[in-house]
């Protein structure tokens, strides 16, 4: 008779070992711990975090192995995004170091550079193309107002600074519109700030845009109440107290009249109180006078006419000019001078050219 040994299968023990095992190493990696990063980055410096295009730039940390071994970290430099350097840097326990890397500012000038070190994080912008550039730009009106009216004197004031390493200076070009005007900076040494100004007037109300390379400051100018030019040729005697020629330019009345020979005054808004003390313009040189004043707006002059006569002599026509200014005063262009001398009873007068010249 066969005889039939029955054999036991161990293979399900194995297995089930095998498994357990496994579902500890399961729970191990499940329950450890993500490895701690020895070494950390701190205190970001970029100098300068103005530059010229060119200009050599410094970015800076501190490294710090925070762990109890000799430890390494790969440091990526990056601006914009772009990878500039990679460097692996090693570190004994607790041991700290300063990590330098460099760039050059530009190409060109741009809107600010981004910097990174790994996670820390900063910026840089290139603000001119020479070592001598501008900060920013302050537009005011007469005294510093901050509201501008249009005749009024503008003031701009540039702000500049030296970013190079050694005393330079610059012209600085300010342009409005197509208007420029250009002034040197003056010499500056490394670091040292200035302010450059530059003035003039602006005729008519509107928006306008303040521009020194590429620094720019938009600025409203606007209109003042105007009333009707009151041009008026008169002729007075030399005892006639209420013959008066006025008219309105750059902000103020001008008034003329004569007492003892031909006197202005001026007032910002014609009412008592406000006018300036008169002044003598043009003195009579005879025993009777006349004279006639007149204002042009599409030239922005006064003229002056006098005419002076005896009873029984000749006399001498005079004539002079000058320019209305925002503060009340005229500034004389045309000095008083004698046109011609004319012959007892002439009635002199005086033509221009096409040029506005006696």
């Amino acid at each position: 008779m066969a005889t039939y040994t029955e054999k036991k299968d161990n293979n399900w023990g194995l297995l089930g070992l095998l498994g357990l095992l496994g579902l500890l190493g399961l729970a191990f990696i499940i329950t450890k711990k993500p490895p701690t990063k020895n070494i950390e980055l701190s205190d970001l410096v970029i100098s300068p975090t103005e530059a010229y295009v060119g200009q050599q730039i410094s970015v800076s940390c501190t490294a710090t192995n925070v762990s109890d071994e000799q430890s390494s970290l790969n440091v990526i430099f990056k601006v914009n995004g772009v990878t500039v350097e990679q460097r692996l840097i090693t570190l004994d326990a607790r041991q700290y170091d300063t990590i330098v890397f460099a760039t050059t500012a530009g190409p060109v000038r741009a809107p600010p550079y981004n910097v990174n070190l790994n996670e820390l994080s900063g910026f840089f912008s290139v603000i001119s193309d020479y070592p001598i550039a501008v900060r920013d730009i302050v537009v005011t009106g007469p005294g510093g107002a901050t509201e501008i009216y249009e005749d009024e004197l503008v003031t701009f004031t540039a702000t500049v600074i030296n970013l190079g390493n050694v005393a330079d200076n610059r012209d600085i070009t300010l342009t409005v519109d197509g208007y420029t005007q250009t002034r040197n900076s003056g010499i500056l040494t490394p670091g040292q700030t200035a302010d450059v100004q530059f003035s003039f007037a602006i005729d008519l109300p509107g928006t306008y845009t303040a521009t020194i390379e590429f620094t720019s400051k938009q600025f409203e100018v606007l209109p003042v109440y105007r009333p009707p030019y009151s041009v008026i040729a008169l002729s007075a005697s030399q005892n006639d107290m209420n013959g008066r020629s006025t008219f309105y330019a750059d902000g103020h009345f001008f008034s003329f009249f004569y007492k003892g020979g031909i006197m202005f005054s001026s007032s910002p808004d014609g009412t008592p109180g406000t006018w300036r003390v008169p002044e003598m313009v043009m003195a009579p040189l005879r025993d009777s006078s006349f004279w006639s004043v007149h204002y042009s707006p599409w030239h922005h002059w006064i003229d002056i006419v006098g005419y002076y006569s005896g009873i029984e002599s000749n006399g001498d026509v005079s004539f002079m000019r000058g320019v209305p200014q925002i503060d009340g005063s005229i500034e004389w262009i045309i000095p008083r001078q004698t046109v011609r001398s004319y012959r007892l009873g002439e009635q002199p007068s005086i033509t221009t050219d096409i040029y506005g010249t006696p």
